[in-house]
């Protein structure tokens, strides 16, 4: 009798433990994002750079590749809903397109309305400051890896760029922002606008709480001008947090 009362002692004894175990792995996996694991604070600072493809709305343009690098900051937001958090970026964008003229405003000619054969390739090389600002959810997969996935509005600003033709009728270049486009002395394609708003999306992970992978893709909302509609960026971040 007393060996089995001592046997079922150690077997709750057991359980129980196991039973704490299990309850601490399940509270370590579920905590907030950014505070009350391994000490974090309740903010991240990171720098981040990364590649990025862009190009115009408009039928007849092609991506062009690129890069943008600046900092990141991740916002725990867990007091409003568990596990997710608030992103702001500062960021500058190396953007771009390519084109052919005929694709693009179908052989126009000022003098007399008939058609004229553009033949070459214009490259579009721009600079821009960018905020983007997301809300996102964090799903810890364990105490290393975390999933994250997030979406917000951004704010761009032009600070300079190009036009760089090469075809039938002359090798050139000029300024993208502040100058029309004109043939016989008819602006054919107006100057673009500088500001511009849009949405971006973003799926990744984060490795360590330091080190993190996402893939973006962001839709301008503004009409840069007539010819070109708006915006589109794909990219591929990589971002270091500091402890």
């Amino acid at each position: 009798m007393k060996k089995i009362f001592l046997s079922a002692l150690c077997a709750l004894g057991f359980w129980t433990m196991s039973t704490n175990a299990n309850a601490q792995l399940v509270a370590d996996i579920k905590a907030p994002l950014l505070a009350d694991i391994e000490g974090m604070p309740p903010y991240k600072l990171g720098v981040t750079v990364g590649f990025n493809s862009s190009n115009f709305s408009v039928t007849g343009t092609d991506p062009k590749a690129g890069f943008n690098f600046g900092a990141d900051l991740m916002l725990d937001a867990s007091d409003l809903i568990q596990n997710t958090y608030v992103r702001l970026n500062l960021l500058i964008q190396r953007k771009g397109a390519r084109y052919e003229w005929g694709d693009i405003i179908g052989n126009y000619s000022p003098e007399d309305g008939s058609h004229r054969e553009f033949y070459g390739e214009t490259k579009v090389r721009t600079w821009h400051l960018e905020i983007p600002m997301a809300y996102g959810y964090a799903y810890r997969l364990d105490k290393d890896w975390t999933l994250l996935g997030e979406m917000g509005p951004y704010f761009s600003l032009g600070l300079g760029g190009n036009y760089k033709y090469e075809g039938s009728l002359s090798n050139s270049s000029m300024k993208f922002y502040g100058n029309d486009i004109k043939y016989a002395g008819k602006t054919i394609v107006e100057s673009p606008k500088r500001f511009d708003i849009g949405w971006g999306f973003a799926v990744g992970g984060m490795l360590w709480s330091q080190h993190q992978v996402k893939v973006g893709y962001q839709v301008g909302f503004i009409n840069m001008n007539d010819a070109y509609q708006q915006n589109r960026n794909f990219m591929i971040n990589y971002t270091y947090f500091f402890e």
